[in-house]
């Protein structure tokens, strides 16, 4: 199933970084934005999809309900509809609105119940 496979990778790579936001500095403002790669090496939920050889910083603005670049650079064969799209984001969401690692973990394992996923062993 394409989405239980996309939530693992997602997870297991923010176990790897501790469930923390994937950040960048925002152009000399106080503010830490999220970011595909982010400082460090950290990824958020959906640059655990983008491999390397597919990833470009142009990415970075994309909004992946909108970019066929994203959807392609997240899996170039899979046809996106409506379902995949709304998981995708709400993927998204759960590393972008976390307000810490526990916070980040629980709302996956709410994202893997309400689309009755299994959470890896990590």
């Amino acid at each position: 199933m394409v989405i239980q496979d996309y939530f693992n990778r997602a997870f297991i790579g923010l176990a790897s970084q501790g469930f923390a936001r994937s950040t960048v500095s925002n152009a000399g403002v106080d503010d830490l934005v999220c970011a595909l790669r982010g400082d460090g090496g950290a990824r958020c939920s959906l640059g655990w999809l983008v491999d390397d050889a597919d990833y470009t910083p142009a990415l970075e603005y994309e909004d992946v309900r909108l970019s066929c670049a994203l959807q392609r650079a997240i899996d170039a064969d899979v046809v996106w509809d409506r379902v995949l799209i709304e998981f995708i984001t709400f993927l998204q969401r759960c590393h972008d609105t976390s307000t810490g690692p526990y916070n980040m973990f629980c709302q996956m394992e709410a994202l893997a119940n309400d689309y009755r996923l299994e959470v890896p062993c990590v």
